[in-house]
Parts: structure tokens; C-alpha cells; sequence
């Protein structure tokens, strides 16, 4: 029954219709019974407004928080009906529990296209873990011709496939816009502006609802927005969710940023070994996490500290192993990488990340790495700390100092400071670094309210 018919029919009681009246006065009984049905059509108003709310499903395993189901408020309405959106959202902030959740909601055929192949696994580990859906049913795409053959047949009700393997000249026969897929989601959607990619998905997304999931909606090439407007160019909103917010909330880990600023490679050689030493062989058995540019700066690093590494021609068999040794065994404290693992991550137990190089003023690349430590901890110690190591002069300082500025501001809000090599050099056991962060922050107070503002790095956006 709608609302019209549900008071229509309360409508047509003696004590709301003309027979009810006496002239142009209604006997105190009949107003009191008027006052009492009145009070009732609008309880039952409110409860029938309740019950008719689409309810957002119920994931095994997993209780969404209040912040995620009000992203998926924002995404489909009370009929279960989606929007086209991206979702901006920290790392370690539940985006792919957005996307589980979407794909129940919709309850047809969904296709999840993600960075890597580690991504796809982490996917599919996640949809079968929280909804009722079986082997068959999760299916992960590969170019060779017996998994093209077998989608072709059978659409499963999720297929997962890398951006690269979904366009590969290979996949060519496999034509995803000639399928039934209900909803299509985009991890780490900023990818979506490259050419080949948009050239193969807008024709599914224009006729299909899109989900984009990423925490850092920003390119250096500009060409973020337009890329967006190729695969959907009717409307779509867009959902951020505030990175400080969340650490305040206790939501995701906290993570202090430090630069620290060297006069030469050799400092930074120097700085490195005392933050491994620091960090790793004093006892304190962090996980650490060693960023390079390139390979040879990487594979150096890892030979020079007995450190297993990984790079674009690591094998997969030989990531996961490196990967689960990092994350369960105690010992394995440290790993070495390159822009592989900038993105799409699964080490919740990394706490303390180290960049030596960076990809030049690259924000994306800098708020992802910071990102990856983000996650909270199973060890429940969730603070954590970001070292940039940048040469304190020239193109190296400019870059950085970009980077930090956007870091900084209102749409991430990590604190960051900046401190000199020799603080790091000199610090021991007995005055940790804890202690050094401590000195640097009143200094930052103390300059920033005697200058009234002012100052530069982007501090000031926080």
C-alpha cells in the first residue's frame, strides 16, 4: 500500500469525513478520535518510510562501518538503483569492501579490473570470503585462449582482470562490451586516463553503472578529468572520505611523514643504514619498506643489506613467496622495492617506510607509498612512520618540496616535518627518533605562531 492509498483510507473514517460533522462543530469524543488517528497514520507512516529502505546486504565477516555505508547511501538509493561514482578514499580505508558490497547489491554480473595480478588475487580472496558466492561463480581472467574460451561460454557473476591483460592485442576476441555486465569497477581508477585503456573500457561503461575506487585522484599529466569524462560522460558524483578524519577515528594507522635532508648520495647511503639499523637490527624488528626509482639503485640496496627485492621482472611465483615471508615471518624485517608495489599493497603489518627515490614531483606516487602504512596493524601498535630521503639542493628539493605541499593539504592532511641528516645520524637508543619528531614539532609550533602564518612546505594547509 502507497502513502496516497494510506491515507485515503484513513481519510474515509467518520471522524475525518463530512458525516462526522454537526454543522461547524465536532463533539470532543470525535476530536480526541481524529487527534488519536491522526497520531497513528503518522506512526505508521514513519515505519512504512523504515521498512521500505532498501536494506545494504549483510557481508560475512565483516560489519561496514559508518562512514562506508554512508558512501554506499550516496552510491544506490533505496530501490537498490547505483550512480555512476568515484570513491576517493585512504588507503586501508575499506575501499575494496565498497566494492564487495556493490557487486551483492547489484546481484548480476560485475567486472573488477585492478593494477596487477596480486590485486586480482587479493580481490577474489575478499569476494569469496564475504558473500555467498562460490569458485565458479569468481573467475580471474587471463589472455590464453582456455580462460578466453571458457568466459566467452559462461559469464561468471564476477570476472577480475588486470587493466593490461584486459587490453593486451591478445584479449582482442574478448570483447567485454558485448557482455551483460550490471556494474564495472575501476581500483585504483586514476589509471583509467590512458588511451588504450579508455579505448576499451568507455564502451562499457557507457552503458554500464561505474564504480571508481582510488586514494589519490590527482595525475601529474592533467589528464585525470577528461580521461573520467570518456568513460562516463553523464553525470557522476564523486565521495571523499577525509584521510585525517580517519586516523583521529582510529579507522586506519596513523602515519607521521618525515623529509629528512641530505648534502650528498653518500649521506643518504649513511641515513639509510642508520634507519635500517634504527628500525630493524636494535630490537625494535619493525617492518620496513625500502622504496627506489630504479632497478639497479634496488637490486644494489638489497645485495649491500641482505634484503629480498622486487622489481617489474620478479616473477609472481617469486613476489608471493617474498611477500608472505614478509608478512608472517618475524625475521624478515625489510623488503626493497620499486613502483611495483607503489600500489595496491597487501602489508598490514608495515610500519615503517623508507623512500630513497622518488618518480620526480609526483604527488600520487608519494601519497600511495605513504598509504601503504597506513593500514592498521595486527600487532595493535598503529603509529607509524614515512622517510623521504631528498638532496637538499636543486631539481631533488624542488620536487620534494611539491610533493610535501600536496601531502599536506586539506584533501590528504598528513603531518610532515622536516629534519637534517645529522639528527637522524646522531640518534641512538637512548634519544630515538620518537624524541627527534618531538623537538621538531615545537620548533614548527613555535616558528609558525611567532611568524603568524607565513612559513612554506605546505605545513600551513593542515
Amino acid at each position: 500500500m502507497d502513502v496516497l492509498s494510506l491515507l485515503s483510507f484513513f481519510l474515509s473514517f467518520p471522524v475525518f469525513s463530512g458525516e462526522a460533522r454537526r454543522g461547524n462543530r465536532l463533539p470532543p469524543y470525535i476530536c480526541h478520535t481524529r487527534i488519536c488517528f491522526l497520531f497513528l497514520f503518522l506512526f505508521l507512516f514513519h515505519f512504512h518510510s523504515i521498512m521500505s529502505r532498501r536494506a545494504l546486504p549483510i557481508l560475512q565477516g565483516i560489519v561496514l562501518r559508518e562512514y562506508q555505508a554512508a558512501v554506499l547511501r550516496a552510491i544506490f538509493d533505496e530501490a537498490g538503483t547505483g550512480r555512476n561514482a568515484v570513491v576517493v578514499m585512504p588507503c586501508g580505508g575499506g575501499k575494496t569492501v565498497i566494492g564487495v558490497t556493490a557487486i551483492t547489491v547489484v546481484q548480476a554480473p560485475s567486472l573488477v579490473v585492478v593494477t596487477n595480478q596480486v590485486s586480482a588475487d587479493q580481490w577474489r580472496g575478499a569476494i569469496l570470503r564475504h558473500t555467498g558466492l562460490g569458485e565458479r561463480d569468481v573467475r580471474l581472467y587471463d589472455c590464453g585462449a582456455s580462460e578466453l574460451s571458457a568466459v566467452e561460454h559462461t559469464l561468471p557473476m564476477v570476472l577480475i582482470s588486470t587493466y593490461a591483460k584486459l587490453c593486451h592485442p591478445d584479449t582482442a576476441p574478448f570483447n567485454p562490451a558485448a557482455h551483460p555486465f550490471a556494474l564495472i569497477i575501476l581500483d585504483e581508477m586514476h589509471h583509467c586516463a590512458a588511451t588504450e585503456y579508455n579505448r576499451v573500457l568507455a564502451p562499457v561503461t557507457l552503458r554500464t553503472q561505474f564504480l571508481g575506487l582510488t586514494a589519490t585522484y590527482v595525475r601529474e599529466d592533467d589528464r585525470l578529468d577528461s580521461g573520467l569524462k570518456t568513460l562516463v560522460p553523464s553525470s557522476c558524483i564523486f565521495v571523499y572520505t577525509n584521510w585525517k578524519q580517519l586516523m583521529d577515528a582510529g579507522y586506519i594507522a596513523r602515519v607521521q611523514c618525515v623529509e629528512i635532508t641530505c648534502e650528498n648520495e653518500e649521506v643518504k647511503r649513511r641515513v639509510l643504514e642508520a634507519l635500517l639499523r634504527l628500525h630493524g637490527r636494535d630490537g625494535r624488528m619493525d617492518k620496513i619498506l625500502v622504496w627506489c626509482e630504479s632497478e639497479s639503485t634496488a637490486k644494489e640496496l638489497g645485495t649491500t643489506h641482505s634484503i629480498p627485492v622486487i622489481v617489474q621482472g620478479t616473477t609472481e611465483r617469486t613476489r608471493r613467496a617474498i611477500l608472505h615471508q614478509y608478512n608472517t615471518n618475524p625475521a624478515a624485517c625489510a623488503l626493497v622495492a620499486v613502483h611495483v608495489l607503489d600500489e595496491a599493497l597487501d602489508a598490514p603489518c608495515a610500519n615503517v617506510g623508507i623512500q630513497v627515490e622518488g618518480h620526480g614531483a609526483s604527488r600520487r606516487q608519494h601519497v600511495q607509498r605513504a598509504g601503504r602504512l597506513s593500514r592498521l596493524k595486527p600487532s595493535g601498535h598503529q603509529d607509524s612512520v614515512f622517510y623521504s630521503l631528498v638532496m637538499e639542493d636543486g631539481k631533488e628539493a624542488e620536487n620534494a618540496a611539491a610533493r610535501r605541499a600536496y601531502l599536506t593539504s586539506g584533501k590528504i592532511g598528513l603531518p610532515c616535518i622536516i629534519i637534517e641528516a645529522e639528527q637522524v645520524l646522531q640518534a641512538t637508543r637512548s634519544a630515538p627518533m620518537k624524541r627527534v619528531f618531538e623537538e621538531c614539532n615545537e620548533e614548527e609550533e613555535e616558528a609558525v605562531g611567532g611568524s603568524g602564518g607565513g612559513g612554506g612546505g605546505g605545513g600551513g594547509d593542515i
